[in-house]
């Protein structure tokens, strides 16, 4: 036997020592669904929750040139059809006394209307709401994104597994359904796009979706984007909790994908911030309607 031969029979008979099993096969439908359930579960917890974010808007004309940047920074804090915020700055300059007022005047009317509104569905044996983001909403340029459409819009496939910041992680492709039709104008461009999502095997959480546009989707292919067009992250919080991190929808260049939309949206959250249930546990303090 020469030494190629028996370096292959050795691999071959001693595979399982070094950890080169066959993963077992994968039943994707069962575990997007129950990562669904989950997210689900957890967004009741984001009511008990407070974070900053730091909001850019890029605005383009109709030739795709950079018009307009703005900045705002807001504290944020969860109600159950939307999140609400307060702004503190906007483009590097914080608001003043008076603006600062009107804004928790604002918000407090805000929480208050919600949470009058929704007292029901906010009961503990009904399901979490299927929170998510988006531009424009109740207009004809509207569009919307979360984990749950992508689920429900999309097929599902080549998995692989891969440890992400050291936890284990099960990367899968997806594409538009085939049969998939828009029930409303706000998930057109999930017909048009197409990339990869990635699951916490511990946890069942999707935590990272990345869509890029299919070709013929708009202005350039695929393989041209540096960035992918729809990008969410979200990090693990030391309670176990999942929090967004990074998200963006990037419609300036792809104004006819995105309903219209001609600009780009980026959110980085940071400082979450829990609600305490008792004064040695104070983290937080949510306003009071």
């Amino acid at each position: 036997m020469n030494r190629i031969a028996f370096v292959l029979l050795f691999l071959a008979l001693w595979q399982p020592l070094f950890g080169v099993e066959n993963p077992a096969p994968v039943n994707l439908t069962a575990l997007l669904n129950e990562c669904s359930d989950r997210q689900r579960i957890l967004n009741k917890q984001y009511y008990n929750y407070t974070w900053i974010s730091k909001t850019t808007f890029r605005k383009f004309d109709k030739k795709g040139v950079l018009r307009e940047t703005d900045v705002r920074v807001a504290e944020n804090y969860q109600g159950y059809s939307r999140n609400f915020t307060k702004m503190l700055s906007r483009n590097g300059k914080e608001l003043s006394l008076k603006s600062t007022a009107a804004e928790e005047k604002r918000l407090i009317a805000n929480l208050t209307k919600d949470e009058t509104a929704n007292q029901a569905h906010r009961a503990a044996d009904q399901p979490g709401p299927e929170y998510g983001f988006g531009l424009n909403a109740g207009s004809v340029h509207e569009i919307h994104f979360s984990s749950f459409a992508f689920i429900r819009n999309c097929t599902f496939s080549n998995p692989q597994p891969e440890r992400f910041q050291g936890r284990e992680v099960l990367v899968v492709s997806f594409q538009p359904r085939a049969d998939f039709q828009p029930k409303h104008p706000r998930d057109n461009p999930y017909t048009k796009l197409a990339g990869k999502l990635w699951i916490d095997l511990a946890d069942k959480i999707v935590f990272r979706i990345e869509a890029w546009p299919l070709t013929g989707a708009g202005s350039r292919a695929e393989g041209n984007e540096p960035q992918p067009l729809v990008f969410y992250e979200a990090m693990r919080l030391p309670d176990g909790m999942w929090g967004t991190e990074r998200l963006w929808v990037l419609a300036g260049r792809y104004p006819v994908l995105f309903n219209g939309n001609e600009s780009d949206w980026l959110v980085e959250n940071s400082e979450y911030r829990k609600f305490s249930v008792s004064a040695t546990e104070a983290e937080s303090s949510r306003p009071n309607p």
